[in-house]
């Protein structure tokens, strides 16, 4: 299953915690939903792919609908810095690793500091 892409903004100082960060579960491609049961689920933003640092997420998989959770808390988005980024969220498994969604983020600056 390739990388689904999904691009979307991170607001500075700001608490993110999206139940569904992306308008689809993870799914076969039979249709059916991608059952994440003992996968281990892994996020980072970075300023580019090859950036030496980055952020990760805190991810939650609902094995029910094969969505993922991405969150981040206030303190860790007001440490970003304003601007583009790219992440990705990778499932793993017995050493098998997949991308599963991956794309760019904007970060909205907050002026209420």
């Amino acid at each position: 299953m390739p990388a689904a892409i999904y691009d979307f903004i991170i607001e500075q100082g700001a608490t993110v915690d999206n139940t569904v960060i992306a308008p689809f579960a993870l799914k076969n491609e039979d249709g059916t939903i991608y059952d994440l049961t003992d996968w281990v689920p892994a996020a980072k933003l970075r300023n580019k792919y090859n950036s030496a640092t980055g952020t990760a997420f805190t991810v939650t998989p609902d094995l029910e609908t094969g969505q993922l959770q991405l969150s981040l808390t206030a303190t860790e988005t007001a440490a970003l810095a304003a601007g583009s980024y790219v992440y990705d969220v990778e499932i793993s498994k017995a050493g098998v690793v997949r991308r599963v969604i991956k794309g760019s983020i904007v970060v909205d600056p907050e002026a209420t500091k």
